[in-house]
């Protein structure tokens, strides 16, 4: 052989070998049988760099019954960040990793149809990094060896401590790289990546149980212990869970910039009103570099005294109820409009959706429902009772139809592919695209194209927004995340379940229940309260007199904004109405909290038109700033009227979880990516901008090509 094609063929090796050993490994795998329930792998990111499957793609090969490996699913979208993992899988096994894994990047549901005797093959960018079992060989009933036995059928296998990265030599022994976890029935460990990163961090939280209320914070310390080597300007992040432990969406609760190793400790603060939960968890995290963590077993949020709700400064429509149905396509909404208590408003153009921008990518149906500009909408009473259902397979609950409120008692019964009072938006939102912008191209003949209000039942959620499509509520189930409010209910499947609210709190989960939608009964009411407490919440909204069940302010605030410019920060804020209001105090805070009063502006007592508003500070260090504003009536009672956040020195991109505000280095063109791949935001000519998803995306501007990765 030509001494340059050897060496040409070393080299080739050396990449592909390289190439293996630096990138993706197959760390867990699981098959159940009989049947495909249960089937997947666990694919662990054993470097420093993040993946991107759409530039690098991830593929996945399988030979079966001894034939030649043959392409089986690619993986073309998504990022899978260093030092964690991605699970393939039957839809089960994705909704386990998705909401029990500690290190998960993301799922990709797949149907697969292996058994114990096949091998599988892992390709990244078209080369071979891993494989399990060998392509057009027949084992028998399945690849197994060593002592103990490590068999591929009907097994949960995890790869072996110590051993982190792939294989491109074929084996048909599975007990020299993994060990067994439990049977095929059993789930156990997919979505938590293995102890292979050079850096590790344990995590330590001593009460088992906290407190917090309506306006009180908790304030501790979590304990830490990192091993390994980190970075000058590293910071150490304590990250709190959502209410069922999955870190997938998380609230940072503190931070301790170093680059030490050792046992240091945080100080945390849980927001007052946090909903309670028995199931969270406390993880701390590092930024340079990224590194696994272990987190503290799950603790109990009690909420001694939540907030009471408080009306919206605008009308709007509420979720009462929403159900699956007892089979089929049986689904319904029951909405409730909300206002002045006892006054008729404007409820035209509002839109009903399934799961779209909010609550993450899963049940996802193009387009959605709106109100049309109709009199019937423009002047509807607070307190009505609107239940929207498919009329392809009706629900055997639901009443008849009104759907004009004939007999007068504030209830609308009416299927949802009625032209007079409702028409869709079919282009817009999509799988791809969340806006709710205008169609473009004529719609389908009527509404006889695709149901507007059908629910998934392993994940999706109910919500309404306002006809600019701005959110308004929703509330969220299985698969999903909970959305602005945090409103997931559960997170199972919830076939044949129906949801709904009793009193109280709206936005607070915890006021939310789950009944029975089955055949001949069960709990579903809809045109009905739900129960004796929802009544009495109803008949309050619909009175012109007492608490009417929600709180009014007395400060109507139409706006709260700030802009830093020349070495300073100006805020103004602009209200609607004003009632007995002596004035406003403005609280500033470099954290989110512990805030500090900085100054205090004349109100204008009682007034029925705007007012402007503006205060300015000066010498201001560089990062995020925090602006609190409060209005205080004659007889001293304190109204929090929010909180924003402003960019000083704007050099980079910084997201603030506390305003949900995007800001970015200066006025331009940016666009933002989720884990999918998918574009969620196309920014032209801010600096900022309201965004309120949460997980890990990529911020890329398309001016000079610079690509930001957020949390």
């Amino acid at each position: 052989m030509n001494a340059l094609i050897r060496i040409a063929i070393l080299g080739l090796f050396l990449i592909s070998r390289i190439y293996a050993d630096a990138q993706v490994m197959i760390s867990q795998y699981i098959e159940a049988n009989p049947g495909s329930t249960l089937k997947g792998i666990e694919i662990y990111n054993h470097t420093a760099n993040p993946i991107d499957f759409s530039t690098t793609n991830l593929e996945v090969f399988q030979g079966t019954n001894g034939g030649a490996c043959a392409l089986e699913v690619t993986v073309n979208s998504g990022i899978l960040g260093p030092y964690e993992v991605w699970v393939i899988g039957t839809t089960d096994l994705v909704n386990y990793a998705a909401i029990n894994g500690l290190d998960i990047s993301g799922v990709t549901g797949f149907g697969f149809n292996f058994n114990g005797n096949d091998a599988l093959q892992l390709y990244l960018g078209g080369n071979l990094v891993d494989l399990i079992g060998v392509c057009d060989i027949d084992p028998g009933t399945a690849w197994s060896g060593g002592t103990p036995l490590v068999s591929t059928a009907n097994r949960n296998i995890a790869i072996r401590t110590g051993i982190c990265n792939g294989t491109i030599t074929s084996s048909t022994d599975p007990s020299i790289r993994y060990e067994t976890i439990g049977n095929g029935a059993n789930p156990l460990g997919f979505g938590n990546a293995p102890s292979c990163p050079p850096n590790t961090i344990s995590t330590t939280f001593g009460p088992s149980s906290i407190t917090v209320a309506c306006s009180t914070n908790y304030t501790g310390t979590v304990s830490f212990t990192s091993t390994g080597t980190y970075n000058s300007g590293n910071v150490y992040t304590v990250e709190l869970s959502n209410k069922f432990g999955s870190f997938i969406s998380t609230t940072d609760i503190g931070s301790l910039v170093s680059n030490a190793t050792g046992l240091a400790t945080i100080p945390i603060t849980i927001p007052a009103n946090t909903y309670a939960g028995t199931d969270y968890r406390i993880r701390v995290v590092s930024s340079n570099p990224v590194s696994r963590t272990i987190a503290v077993p799950t603790i109990e949020i009690i909420n001694s005294s939540p907030c009471p709700p408080t009306i919206p400064a605008y009308t709007g429509i509420l979720l009462n109820e929403f159900s699956n149905g007892p089979s089929g396509s049986q689904e319904f909404y029951e909405l409730l409009v909300v206002g002045p208590c006892g006054a008729n408003v404007d409820i035209s153009g509002y839109i009903l959706d399934d799961n779209n921008g909010d609550f993450g990518p899963t049940g996802l149906t193009q387009g959605h429902l709106k109100f049309k500009n109709h009199s019937q909408w423009t002047n509807i009473p607070v307190g009505s009772i609107i239940v929207i259902y498919y009329s392809g397979e009706r629900n055997p609950n639901i009443p008849a139809d009104d759907l004009t409120d004939a007999n007068n008692d504030n209830v609308y019964i009416l299927p949802f592919n009625n032209t007079i009072y409702f028409t869709v938006g079919h282009e817009f939102p999509n799988s791809s695209d969340y806006s709710y912008s205008p169609d473009i191209s004529a719609p389908p003949t009527l509404f006889n194209y695709l149901n507007r209000i059908s629910f998934l039942n392993t994940g999706d959620a109910a919500q309404t927004r306002k006809p600019n499509g701005d959110y308004f509520f929703g509330v969220s189930y299985g698969s999903t995340n909970g959305g602005i409010d945090d409103t997931q209910i559960s997170n199972v499947n919830m076939e044949e379940k129906t949801m709904y609210f009793n009193d109280g709190d709206f936005r607070n989960i915890s006021n939310w229940s789950i009944g029975d939608a089955v055949s001949g009964g069960g709990d579903e009411t809809p045109g009905a309260a739900n129960n004796v407490a929802n009544q009495d919440w109803i008949d309050n909204l619909r009175s012109s007199v007492g608490p009417c069940g929600l709180i009014l302010l007395p400060v109507e605030l139409m706006k709260f904004e700030g802009e830093y410019n020349d070495g300073e920060v100006e805020l103004l804020w602009k209200t609607e109405t004003e009632l007995n209001n002596d004035y406003f105090e403005v609280f500033h805070s470099t954290a989110g909290y512990d805030f500090s009063s900085i100054g205090k502006v004349n109100g204008n007592g009682t007034v029925s038109s705007p007012r402007e508003y503006n205060f300015v500070q000066r010498q201001l260090a560089s990062g995020i700033h925090y602006y609190a504003l409060k209005s205080v009536d004659y007889d001293g009672k304190v109204h929090d009227k929010g909180t924003i956040s402003v960019q000083v020195d704007r050099d980079a991109v910084y997201y603030s979880r506390l305003t949900q505000t995007l800001h970015f280095p200066e006025e331009g063109n940016y666009r933002v990516y989720n884990l999918a791949g998918q574009l969620l935001l196309e920014v032209n000519g801010l600096d900022k901008v309201r965004f309120s998803y949460s997980g890990l995306f990529l911020v890329r501007n398309m001016v000079n090509g610079v690509v930001t990765k957020l949390f």
